[in-house]
């Protein structure tokens, strides 16, 4: 939640995401240049804001992706891919 503006998370995030997406479209392409540009942009539109991000409910968002495709040889790959970590995905492929 954005306190002191009467923003919710979901609005927070929405704009965040919003943000982010427009910084990969029309920003600079190498990656640090780009997380530099997103960085800089969060502080100036939400600097001296109080944020509290709420812990995400539910699972993973490529929790049914993972476990379709994970075979038990192809953790790198899977590891890379979602940008998870080898016990992430072990959890998610047991459930």
């Amino acid at each position: 939640m954005v306190k002191g503006s009467g923003s919710n998370n979901d609005e927070f995030l929405g704009e965040l995401g919003e943000m982010i997406e427009y910084y990969f479209e029309n920003g600079p392409k190498d990656g640090a240049a780009l997380a530099r540009a997103v960085v800089q942009q969060v502080g100036h539109r939400f600097g001296g804001v109080e944020l509290y991000i709420k812990k995400g409910q539910g699972r993973h968002p490529a929790a049914n992706k993972i476990r379709q495709e994970f075979d038990g040889t192809n953790l790198a790959e899977i590891m890379e891919r979602y940008c998870v970590s080898r016990s992430t995905v072990y959890r998610l492929a047991k459930k």
